[in-house]
């Protein structure tokens, strides 16, 4: 067959080659198969109705049938649920992807790591948008930082590895190669916060995950997560989380 003899090839002919596809969920496995790569829907209320066994194990579940019709806030803590579902009723309502949206989330072996999250809206037949489909992987996967500016990509990878440790502004300011007001300055505009803010949520995500083992006590989990102590811990926890260390464990536990 010559070279160009698909030039007659045209987009309404992909279009009806698509839409002869049997409906289904072979997609989830293949998108599965990729490595570091999970993958999640939810409905309009917020729901999980479909995802792969990557997304299950990111959750530290041990199957489906323990994520399937649950939402954002019965794994994650209230500061991080908020900001996944604000991003899924933006797709929504806009109907737009959302791409390229950086957290730094603790997996189930309770370090932490950068996911990316790459959102798109579902239609049914009609073209109604009926739920949310999305991915996320580990950014060190992509052998790439999370920002265009790779001074903050040292520092927020200095941050992952070192979080349990002191660490002053103006540490990180020199690890940007800045000075500490021009750090800041470029620290809020990239992520509306500042860094001892920024690194309070770091250390009290930690937390979170680390409660679900009940195997620490309170105190190892404040030193363990970069906490003076565990009235420190408590304060700081409470302050994001709206409930202390203590009751958030309880809460888990329960379900």
């Amino acid at each position: 067959m010559d070279i160009n003899e698909n030039s007659s090839f045209t987009k309404e002919e992909s279009t009806l080659f698509m839409e002869r596809i049997r409906p289904g969920d072979f997609f989830v496995d293949l998108i599965g198969r990729i490595p570091g790569v999970n993958f999640f829907m939810k409905d309009l209320e917020g729901r999980i109705v479909h995802c792969d066994s990557g997304f299950v194990e990111m959750l530290g579940c041990r199957s489906r049938d323990e994520v399937l019709g649950r939402r954002d806030p019965e794994f994650f803590p209230p500061h991080i649920a908020a900001v996944f579902m604000r991003g899924d009723e933006r797709v929504l309502s806009t109907g737009e992807p959302l791409l390229d949206q950086y957290e730094l989330v603790a997996r189930n072996d309770f370090q932490l790591d950068w996911y990316a999250t790459h959102k798109y809206p579902v239609q049914d037949a009609a073209g109604e948008i009926i739920g949310v489909a999305g991915i996320n992987s580990l950014v060190r996967e992509a052998r790439r930082g999370p920002f265009a500016d790779e001074r903050l990509n040292r520092v927020m990878e200095h941050i992952r590895q070192h979080y349990t440790e002191p660490l002053p502004v103006s540490v990180l300011a020199s690890r940007a190669g800045m000075s500490r007001r021009s750090f800041e300055r470029l620290f809020r505009e990239q992520l509306n916060c500042s860094p001892n803010a920024y690194l309070k949520q770091v250390r009290v995500n930690a937390v979170c995950r680390s409660l679900l083992d009940s195997r620490l006590s309170l105190a190892e989990i404040a030193t363990g997560c970069g906490f003076a102590d565990q009235s420190h811990m408590t304060r700081e926890f409470r302050k994001l989380v709206g409930v202390t260390p203590r009751s958030y464990r309880q809460q888990r536990a329960a379900d």
